[in-house]
């Protein structure tokens, strides 16, 4: 089908051939009428020459008299021969001015018909974004402008009616040209790689253009429908969450309704869809920050921002997106983008749209955290073969990679607690990051990570150690990457950064108006950034990040200070630690003392005293040796063993004697014990024989 700014053009050709058409017909008519009018002078001043005699200088005064009889008497005569041409000649004229009229009445009703289709396909050009689609467009419109200046040129013996009616033409095709080109040069430069942020713009020509202009009460309508559009799609283009951008939604609805151009009531609802879908992303943003925000008073009564209702498959859609997206539907998001991705989850990564793919992302980072899927994602989008597509599909494949990659590191940072791993994935993903478009997610994820972890290390580690090993990353690479965060985060607030996108084709949403088959949507399902949040994240790492450098500043210079205190304390220790050992020692020497005196009352020899005082002693110096290991660490030393090891020594060897000895003892206790019963049992039997004898002797 052919693009509509060509239609554009058609049409302009199409009026210049009635144009010209009309201006030979008026030339034509005018010259008919001009040699009626020479040609009646010219019979009536030959009649009267011929009528006059010759006459000489002096025979003037003589015949001035006959000459007035003459003409009372034979002019009226004359004047009544004529009558009849006079009166056809007069009727003639007459209804040339009427066909003439009636053509300029026809001709102008033609311009307004023809500016009516011009205006409606350049709304068609604008709302199916063809400023995108038409990689040409500006030179198009370049030419549409000139033809348009061409009309004026060539009217200019036209009657002053159709002449003002040119230029009221001209002028609202004009500002519609001019502004048309304001706003693609603005969105072109947006999505361009050489991005470039102006100060400000301004148009001059067109500014001109309206201060000249005395444009009728319909071309007003028109020129100010057009502009309304344009409105619509660059909010469209630049979403916020700020109340501005509903206020001029709400503006512009009002106006679009208000003008009620009849031949436009087919666009106008398909326009008051997209403000509706427009408003209710702004809506789902502010409710999910501020539950009223999305109140308004209006003609003496609360209302509130409406939710979207439409029976359009695509919208609904978009709509359901969202819910899951942001989770804006508690944990049943969850179940939902489950079914959802259900059926291409396993299908190639080619074969699917961008949409769905998008979902997956949300998909293996929310719902089922997978990071080589995610990986595997990144590189699709990075490896993708850009040459065949538009500059604005090349700007979205850039946008698509980078939201792939923060998804990805996002991931990587929840799964994993080594610092250097997150480092090094950190810098690596820095580097794959794709074009100019500003993307602080990283930096975001990265320095809140880094910062928090900074954080718990004071509590950790020893201060001055802290210092010492930190300085250089919290005063060096944290500070570059913050102040870079820093620049990107206002960059966005201020561009309005795309955190995901959609290609031309997936953003067109099918119409209801006859001849337009698609409304392009630039945001899609996305909805406006919130700002808020944005700043609050920045504040909370930027109050880490003070922290730190506050730590180390103040650390590095009270260092000596710091360093005095930490000797104070440990000798501090130190001597709590020696009043510990002197008191364990005393203790140990009174137990001593103490548990060796009743003892000695079991010692029958000086042999067994000694034997008793080494146990003795061997356990007290055991005993000792334990106290100083624990407040000296003397584990940490070698040397330290040596004295344990001769205790060892000490001890086995008087466990060993003592072992001995008792054996010994008891085996000459055995002997003595046998000769003690024998000696026993001869005493006894001599005893018995003695009582034996002497009964004996007494019977």
């Amino acid at each position: 089908m052919e693009n509509y700014i060509d239609q554009i053009i058609a049409c302009i050709n199409d009026f210049e051939q009635k144009f010209s058409d009309f201006q030979s017909v008026n030339t034509t008519s005018s010259d008919v009428s001009e040699e009626i009018q020479i040609s009646t002078e010219i019979e009536v001043s030959s009649e009267t020459s011929s009528q006059l005699p010759n006459i000489t200088m002096g025979e003037i005064p003589e015949i001035v008299g006959e000459i007035q009889i003459s003409i009372e008497e034979e002019i009226p005569s004359e004047a009544d021969a004529q009558l009849p041409n006079i009166i056809e000649e007069n009727a003639f004229n007459e209804s040339n001015e009427d066909a003439q009229e009636l053509a300029t009445e026809l001709f102008i009703q033609e311009i307004e018909n023809s500016t009516i289709d011009i205006v409606r396909l350049f709304c068609f050009s604008l709302l199916s974004g063809e400023y995108i689609s038409i990689s040409d467009l500006l030179k198009k419109l370049k030419l549409v402008d000139e033809k348009v200046k061409d009309l004026i040129k060539n009217g200019d013996f036209l009657p002053n009616n159709i002449q003002t009616k040119i230029f009221e033409y001209t002028s609202a095709i004009t500002i519609i040209v001019e502004g048309y080109k304001i706003f693609t040069h603005d969105i072109s430069n947006k999505y361009s790689s050489d991005r470039i942020n102006f100060l400000f713009s301004e148009n001059n020509k067109f500014e001109s253009i309206l201060r000249e202009s005395k444009l009728s009460k319909k071309l007003h309508s028109l020129t100010d429908y057009f502009f309304c559009l344009l409105g619509i799609n660059h909010i469209d283009h630049c979403p916020s969450n700020e109340n501005d951008y509903i206020t001029d939604l709400f503006d512009l609805e009002k106006k679009i309704k208000n003008l009620k151009i009849q031949e436009y009531n087919d666009l106008t609802k398909d326009i008051l869809i997209k403000i509706k879908f427009l408003q209710h992303k702004w809506k789902q943003r502010k409710v999910s920050e501020n539950p009223s925000a999305h109140l308004y008073f209006s003609d003496g009564s609360v209302k509130a921002v409406e939710d979207f209702k439409d029976e359009n498959e695509k919208l609904k859609e978009w709509c359901e997106i969202i819910q899951t997206q942001y989770e804006l539907i508690s944990k049943n998001w969850i179940y939902i983008l489950e079914l959802r991705v259900k059926s291409y989850k396993n299908s190639k990564l080619e074969d699917l749209k961008i949409s769905e793919i998008h979902q997956l992302i949300k998909y293996y980072k929310d719902v089922k955290p997978n990071s080589s899927k995610l990986q595997e994602i990144s590189t699709f989008f990075e490896n993708k073969n850009v040459e065949t597509l538009s500059s604005y599909d090349r700007y979205v494949n850039i946008i698509e990679t980078n939201y792939s990659l923060n998804n990805s590191f996002s991931l990587f940072v929840a799964s994993n607690k080594n610092n250097n791993f997150i480092k090094e994935e950190y810098l690596l993903v820095k580097k794959r990051i794709k074009g100019e478009i500003n993307n602080f997610f990283t930096e975001f994820k990265y320095l809140d990570y880094i910062t928090n972890f900074l954080i718990k290390k004071i509590n950790e580690e020893d201060k001055i150690r802290f210092i010492e090993v930190y300085d250089d990353i919290i005063k060096g690479h944290c500070k570059e990457e913050f102040d870079s965060y820093f620049l990107k985060k206002e960059w966005s607030k201020l561009n309005f950064n795309y955190v995901f996108i959609l290609p031309f084709k997936e953003s067109l949403v099918p119409s209801n108006v006859d001849d337009l088959t698609h409304i392009f949507y630039a945001s899609s399902f996305v909805l406006p950034p919130s700002n808020n949040q944005i700043e609050n994240d920045y504040l909370d790492i930027k109050e880490q990040y003070d922290k730190l450098l506050l730590f180390v500043d103040t650390g590095k210079y009270f260092k000596k200070e710091i360093q005095k205190i930490e000797e104070l304390n440990k000798e501090l220790d130190k001597k709590d630690f020696k009043s510990i050992e002197i008191i364990s020692i005393f203790t140990a020497i009174i137990t001593f003392v103490l548990s060796s005196i009743p003892t000695y009352k079991f010692v029958e020899s000086v042999y067994e005293a000694l034997l008793f005082m080494l146990s003795l002693a061997t356990a007290l110096g055991i005993f000792i040796t334990l106290i100083l290991f624990s407040t000296r660490n003397l584990y940490k030393n070698i040397l330290a063993y040596i004295p344990i090891a001769l205790l060892i020594l000490v001890c086995f060897f008087g466990f060993n004697t003592l072992t001995n000895f008792e054996k010994k003892e008891y085996k000459i206790d055995l002997v003595t014990n046998k000769k003690l019963d024998s000696i026993s049992i001869v005493k006894v039997d001599s005893i018995l024989k003695n009582r034996t004898i002497k009964v004996k002797h007494e019977k």
